[in-house]
């Protein structure tokens, strides 16, 4: 798992912050990935936690005895966890996909938001990163930061045109050396051209974007035809 830490030490400019993703690692490895940041870099890190891993509640402690600086939330509503976190003192910034969500969480105490349109990789929500960000920057007084469609920095001078205080980027960033994944996987990603992903769940309420292939066309089909869960048994290499 070091090479997730790895990662984290990869931007070298200082007004860069990083942050341990939780969805690659274990809540017994997350003690471990946050010590040897802390070892290795002064600068400031965080840690990314999707509400919606049933260990969220003892990953939340875990940041709290090991004083992260900032933890940024996904796929849920943090407020049950905002006033053990503050007091902690950790800065809390949720991923928001609507701009009544960054209302809610600037009044439960959040730092700042992450303003993420549905251009993103992943859990994504209905409005595009063009006309999310400017309407969440006119509806809170927090920072707000951008996510969806941001990899290179035409599109970095366009969030901060936007209002945005600055880009959170995901997906471009999976493809770097330090990045825990399978290297086809990676490659993929380098081939993927702009119509290369899909939306799936939607009809569920839990859309998530992803590369099109062979089993993402399989999920539509099945959900399409009114399937409630999906049935693995279509590809039993599919766990």
């Amino acid at each position: 798992m070091q090479r997730e830490a790895l990662l984290q030490l990869a931007p070298k400019r200082e007004h860069w912050d990083s942050s341990v993703p939780e969805e690659f690692v274990r809540r017994r490895e997350l003690r471990k990935e946050i010590r040897i940041l802390r070892e290795r870099t002064e600068k400031p890190f965080g840690v990314n936690l999707m509400l919606m891993n049933p260990e969220t509640e003892k990953m939340v402690q875990i940041c709290i005895e090991e004083k992260v600086p900032v933890v940024t939330t996904g796929a849920g509503n943090p407020g049950i966890y905002m006033e053990a976190l503050k007091t902690a003192g950790c800065k809390v910034i949720p991923v928001v996909a609507a701009p009544i969500l960054a209302e809610r969480l600037e009044k439960q105490g959040a730092d700042a938001v992450i303003a993420e349109g549905c251009e993103s990789g992943g859990h994504v929500g209905e409005m595009t990163t063009m006309c999310l960000v400017p309407q969440t920057v006119d509806s809170v007084k927090i920072p707000v930061i951008a996510a969806g469609g941001v990899a290179d920095k035409r599109q970095l001078k366009a969030v901060f045109a936007l209002g945005a205080a600055g880009a959170q980027i995901g997906t471009a960033l999976l493809a770097a050396e330090e990045c825990p994944i399978h290297e086809n996987y990676k490659d993929a990603i380098l081939k993927a051209r702009g119509s290369d992903t899909v939306v799936t769940g939607r009809i569920a309420g839990v859309p998530v974007r992803i590369l099109k292939n062979q089993m993402s066309r399989e999920y539509l089909r099945q959900e399409k035809a009114g399937a409630r869960r999906w049935n693995s048994r279509s590809f039993p290499w599919v766990p």
